[in-house]
C-alpha cells in the first residue's frame, strides 16, 4: 500500500512538473505574440502563435512569412516558399528579461513595439541635444489626430557663433499599428519607428538608422539664439 502511495505521489508530482513546463512554454509563446520593431530601423517582426511575418518596411504589404518553433530561450524561423528577405532556416535568441529578441547572428535586434495612439501625439513636443559645439533643437506641433505636424528646428553653433533655423508646416502624417510612421504624399521607403515610451518621452529610429527622442510639453518649444550669434541659414542653403 505504501509503495503504491509512494508512485501515486511521483506521478502526480511528474505531472505537475510537466503541467508546469507546457504551461511556461504556452506563456512565452503568448510574450512572443504582437509587434516587434528593430532598434536600428530595418524592419519590423510581427509574430503570431507559430508563424512571424517580416517586413523591411514596416507596413507589411509585402510579407515575408516564416514558421516558428520556439525551444526555451531559442527559436528558429523556417521560410515558407514566399520568403525573399532570408531563404534559409535561422536560429533566433530572446533575452526574456528585457525583451530582445536577437536574430542572424545579432545582425537584426528587436524589442515589442510600443502601441502609440494619434490622440497622444496631439500637442507640443520637443527634444535639445549637444554634441561638441553644436546644439540641435527640435520642436513638434501634432495636429487633427496627428494626421499632419508643424516641425520647428535650431541648429546652433558656439564655436563660430552661428544658427541656422527653419520650420516644415502641415507635414502630413500616418501611423501604421501604432508605430509606423511615414508620410503618406511620398512614395519613397523612407519611415520612421516608435521603439520605446518612458513617461512623456518616446524614442524614434528612421529607417536610415538616425535616432532621435521627443519629449511632451505644455507649449511650443521656442528657441532665442544668444545675442551677437550670425543667422547662417540663407548661407547654407545656397550651398544645398
Amino acid at each position: 500500500m505504501r509503495e503504491r502511495l509512494t508512485v501515486l505521489v511521483l506521478a502526480c508530482m511528474t505531472l505537475i512538473a510537466v503541467s508546469h513546463n507546457v504551461f511556461a512554454e504556452s506563456q512565452k509563446e503568448r510574450d512572443l505574440n504582437g509587434f516587434w520593431v528593430e532598434i536600428s530601423g530595418r524592419g519590423v517582426l510581427v509574430i503570431d502563435g507559430d508563424m512571424a511575418t517580416f517586413s523591411t518596411t514596416g507596413d507589411l504589404k509585402v510579407d515575408d512569412r516564416y514558421q516558428v518553433e520556439l525551444n526555451g530561450n531559442e527559436f528558429t524561423f523556417l521560410p515558407s516558399k514566399n520568403s525573399s528577405t532570408f531563404n534559409k532556416a535561422m536560429t533566433a535568441t530572446i533575452d526574456w528579461d528585457e525583451p530582445v529578441l536577437s536574430l542572424n547572428n545579432n545582425r537584426y535586434r528587436f524589442i515589442p513595439a510600443p502601441d502609440i495612439k494619434a490622440a497622444e501625439l496631439d500637442g507640443y513636443w520637443a527634444e535639445e541635444t549637444k554634441k561638441g559645439n553644436t546644439l540641435e533643437i527640435r520642436a513638434m506641433q501634432y495636429k487633427n489626430q496627428a494626421s499632419r505636424y508643424d516641425f520647428y528646428w535650431w541648429k546652433v553653433n558656439t564655436g563660430y557663433a552661428s544658427y541656422q533655423h527653419g520650420v516644415d508646416k502641415d507635414v502630413p502624417l500616418n501611423i501604421v499599428n501604432g508605430f509606423v510612421f511615414t508620410n503618406p504624399n511620398l512614395s519613397d521607403a523612407y519611415r520612421h519607428y516608435a521603439i520605446k515610451r518612458e513617461g512623456d518621452t518616446i524614442y524614434y529610429v528612421d529607417s536610415n538608422g538616425a535616432r532621435w527622442s521627443e519629449t511632451k510639453t505644455n507649449t511650443l518649444r521656442d528657441y532665442q539664439p544668444p545675442k551677437g550669434f550670425r543667422d547662417m541659414t540663407a548661407v547654407v542653403n545656397q550651398y544645398q
